[in-house]
């Protein structure tokens, strides 16, 4: 089961974004989720669909269902076309299934089901503007459909060969008024609930984005040397401005055990214990070795983080380089 979940995901993940890239990877993740489950499944309600609608002379139904169905496959073995094109296309395709299910089987079909799907699904892909267009487009389609109704119009598709609309005898036009105001009160708060959801966490993550690409930046350029390491005293982040005193990268400090680093560990040893002891460090004298065997004086300043339960978790702090004081 896990390797087939691992491979689901492996089909599903985009290949040119990270979770990095915020809300444009789930969206693309989406998008990949869901042409591979319509390609998938689509096939096992595609082949009844398509025998029922020859059987009963529906070719029109037939023709579109193949026509869309090898459209979802050419995108899904597409994903290098650009995510705008296959994100619209799977929302007009969602609103043109509709329409041809509604004009061919009348309004009390599956039709109004896709015409749902439409803007929800424009607004998961495309963002709030394209969800109220397609809200829009909606709200003509199901007017629209209340003018024919009303004028009788729909007997003449009757002479393009499409089944008659099988319509309530007493009061059609009320009632289809009523079902069209219900239908797009919903359509209206699903879509609207979806996407202000998702426009809530694109704003979020952007602000998070913006708040970490400034706090990177003050750490990369910070002049003093800060550091994380674990209670064993294993480093698990430095500033790169360590690579001035140890003439050691970042990368090759993370991971390593500061005792390392240290002219004698015994003093290490001691400092780690003062702190536990104290919870904290304040202007002490370090002697580092850095890379060529020189040693520099550092002062440290550091203290014990706790986690959310109260227990010490790591130690962070700062020191600097004091040999020729």
């Amino acid at each position: 089961m896990k390797k087939i979940v691992s491979f689901f995901d492996k089909l599903t993940t985009p290949a040119n974004l990270t979770i990095k890239d915020g809300i444009t990877f789930w969206q693309e993740k989406v998008l990949l989720t869901l042409l591979l489950v319509t390609v998938g499944l689509g096939l096992i309600t595609y082949i009844p669909s398509f025998v029922l609608s020859v059987m009963e002379n529906l070719w029109f139904i037939a023709i579109v269902d193949t026509l869309i169905y090898i459209f979802l496959l050419f995108l899904f073995f597409r994903p290098n076309l650009s995510f705008t094109f296959r994100a619209a296309s799977i929302s007009i395709i969602s609103y043109l299934l509709g329409m041809v299910l509604i004009i061919t089987l009348g309004p009390f079909g599956a039709g109004p089901v896709w015409l749902f799907f439409f803007p929800v699904i424009t607004g998961v892909l495309l963002g709030y503007r394209m969800a109220f267009g397609a809200l829009l487009i909606n709200t003509l389609t199901i007017t629209g459909l209340g003018f024919l109704i009303k004028y009788n119009l729909t007997d003449l598709l009757v002479s393009f060969n499409f089944k008659p609309w099988h319509l309530a005898v007493e009061n059609p036009l009320e009632k289809w008024v009523v079902i069209s105001l219900n239908f797009m009160l919903l359509n209206i708060v699903a879509t609207l609930s979806v996407t202000t959801i998702l426009s809530g966490l694109q704003s979020s993550m952007m602000a998070i984005a913006k708040s970490d690409k400034k706090h990177r930046r003050i750490f990369e350029n910070i002049l003093d040397v800060y550091f994380e390491t674990s209670m064993e005293g294993i480093i698990l982040e430095v500033s790169i401005s360590v690579e001035k005193i140890s003439q050691y990268s970042q990368n090759e400090l993370r991971g390593q055990s500061i005792f390392n680093i240290f002219e004698d560990p015994h003093q290490c040893d001691e400092a780690i214990k003062n702190i536990i002891q104290t919870g904290y460090l304040k202007d002490h004298e370090i002697r580092l070795v850095n890379k060529d065997g020189n040693i520099h004086f550092c002062s440290v300043n550091a203290r014990i983080l706790k986690d959310k339960n109260g227990s010490p978790e790591k130690i962070i702090g700062i020191f600097r380089d004091i040999s020729d004081q």
